[in-house]
């Protein structure tokens, strides 16, 4: 079972825009992004938290992160 999500992301102003999620589009404008501690170095991170059941082992694989700039808005 794979899925394929694509966050876009508002960096100048520092919102999200959108999140697609296979072929479902979910508008995210108007909310801000994690404002960084300091405004002089730039950076990314990326998170992947699953949430397991009670004494279960579950686990989620993550093929590939791809980062792209200049994305429409």
């Amino acid at each position: 079972l794979f899925h394929t999500a694509k966050l876009v992301v508002d960096a100048v102003n520092g919102n999200y825009r959108r999140l697609i999620v296979d072929a479902q589009e979910y508008d995210l404008s108007g909310i801000s992004g994690l404002a960084a501690a300091s405004a002089t170095l730039p950076s990314l991170e990326l998170e992947v938290e699953p949430h397991g059941r009670n004494a279960q082992n579950d686990k989620v694989y993550v093929d590939d992160a791809i980062l792209t700039t200049n994305e429409p808005v």
